[in-house]
């Protein structure tokens, strides 16, 4: 059965493309790579090399060389962004013996269903990274201004207190500078600070003025 299927994709292949062209794929890695250039599909250039048909990936291909009759080289042309060949001829169905039906096996690489499932499933991921950033980012700046507005608290309070102790500073000077000049006046009687003393200055004040008073 494996066998007809390869030669129904013979038939396919030589009545679809009958001017083949022989080319050797050179990859990234320095390997190599001779068959018939089939065409390109799904950014991938399949290859038919003997009775197998295989694909490979653009992105590993280096350049592609086209074999000349002559078996000189020269370079091939190609696109991996446009679909020269269809998944009809590259992908032919097949009889299953088990069930009797008809069948087609497509590689996950070219099944744009599946494709389109990874697609969807990674935009997902990445929007829900995206949400994920986003409240992580909300998140600081949040804390942020908590810190900023713990600070502006605190400087207020420290401003206020420092406002007191200067105001406190200011009238303890206030106090010092009114007794240091009250101290100069305290002259005469003032200045005697024994009670005695003032009582003798009192009662020679008192003959002095009985004696003026006799004249």
């Amino acid at each position: 059965m494996k066998q007809k299927y390869k030669v129904l994709l013979l038939i396919l292949l030589v009545s679809s493309f009958p001017l083949c062209q022989e080319v050797i794929l050179q990859f990234q890695n320095g390997q190599t790579k001779q068959g018939e250039f089939i065409g390109t599909y799904m950014n991938h250039v399949h290859l038919l090399m003997g009775e197998d048909l295989l694909y490979f990936s653009c992105e590993d291909i280096n350049k592609i060389l086209k074999v000349k009759p002559n078996l000189k080289l020269e370079s091939f042309n190609y696109n991996c962004k446009e679909n020269t060949v269809t998944a009809d001829i590259l992908f032919p169905p097949f009889l299953n013996p088990m069930t009797g039906e008809w069948e087609t096996n497509i590689p996950d690489v070219f099944n744009s269903e599946i494709q389109l499932n990874q697609i969807r499933e990674s935009k997902k991921q990445s929007e829900s990274e995206i949400s994920e950033f986003e409240i992580k980012k909300l998140i600081r700046v949040a804390v942020k201004k908590e810190i900023s507005k713990e600070r502006d608290i605190t400087n207020s309070y420290i401003q206020a207190n420092q406002n007191k102790i200067s105001k406190l500073e200011d009238e303890i000077k206030s106090l010092k500078s009114r007794r240091s000049s009250k101290k100069p006046s305290n002259s005469g009687l003032l200045s005697f600070q024994n009670p005695l003393e003032i009582l003798g200055v009192c009662c020679l004040g008192y003959l002095m003025l009985i004696v003026m008073t006799s004249f």
